[in-house]
Order: C-alpha cells, then structure tokens, then sequence
C-alpha cells in the first residue's frame, strides 16, 4: 500500500520516553495517568507487574474510554485484547481483537511494536507524548502510560495502556 493511502502520517513528533514506578520520576501530571498508575502499584506490591487478572474494570470504571490491553503473543506479535471507545472515536478505527500486524495501514505498526518491545524487555512503566497529522483528520496530541503486567510477577505477557488524546490544529496555523 502507497503510503498516501494510510491512515497514518509519518510527520510523529515524539518526546524521549520516561521510564519509572512513580508520578515523579516519569514527569506525569496528569489525573488519569497518575491514578492507573497509583492504582497499578498498589496492586502490585513488591512485585515487578501485577497480573491482567488483579485489574479490576470496576476499580478504573472512568478510565475505561482511553485504556487499551495487548497481549504479547509467542511469535512476537502483539494482540489487541481491547481498546477503549474514546480511542477508538479519536483514531477513526477500531482495533480491538486485532494483531498489531493487522493493522499496517492504520498505524506505523513498527514503531508501535518498538514501543511494545520496550516495555516488555525494560519490564517498567513507560510515559511518553508524541504528536502528529493523521491523513484527513485534526493533529493529534497524546500522552500515553504504558503499564507492564505478567502471569509470575517478573515476565511481561500483557501491556495495560492508557492514551489521553487532544485534538487541536497543525503547529505553526495559529491555533491550538
């Protein structure tokens, strides 16, 4: 597929990731992530990751919208367990119950995957914000925590993310 094509641009402004166990050290001042991630602590303990199963949809009931779950997957790929419908309303497509491989002319899976593999190798929480035009859409800015979770408490076998996106005009338009 003709890059034109994708839905995706690769004009993405990107700050360094931060990496961490608290609000502090990864430069977090926003509500929603603060409280995934004081809530992703507690029940974690002394471990390195909570499970999956310890999470409560309950316990997060007004951060459902803007959380997402990936199962990494034996081949290396990562499996969309489900995406909230604020992120889906925002990318214009769902995902949910798809491959990150599935979906190569809607996201730069690549980069995605890289950001994956990170968490994953690091076995740390992960905050960064990027920014970037999406073909026929408003620029879009997000921030995004990117949580580890395991089965044995040490190997990470999913990722619990949350994705807090504004919608504003291009830098340099005057506005926004």
């Amino acid at each position: 597929m003709a890059n034109e094509e994708r839905h995706w641009d690769t004009n993405l402004k990107s700050s360094e990731p931060r990496y961490g166990t608290d609000a502090k050290t990864l430069g977090i001042d926003r509500p929603k992530h603060i409280e995934l991630l004081n809530l992703w602590n507690t029940i974690r303990g002394s471990r390195r990751a909570p499970t999956k199963e310890e999470f409560d949809p309950s316990d997060v009931r007004t951060l459902l919208g803007s959380i997402f779950l990936v199962e990494r997957l034996d081949d290396g790929d990562y499996f969309y367990r489900v995406v909230g419908t604020t992120i889906v309303s925002h990318v214009g497509f769902e995902s949910s119950r798809k491959r990150l491989s599935e979906l190569d002319s809607f996201v730069d899976t690549n980069r995605i995957r890289q950001h994956f593999d990170d968490v994953v190798s690091r076995n740390m929480p992960r905050y960064d914000f990027a920014s970037g035009p999406w073909r026929g859409r408003e620029w879009q800015y997000y921030h995004r925590l990117l949580l580890p979770l395991s089965t044995d408490g040490e190997t990470v076998t999913h990722i619990l993310g949350l994705v807090d996106i504004e919608t504003t005009s291009a830098p340099g338009s005057g506005s926004g």
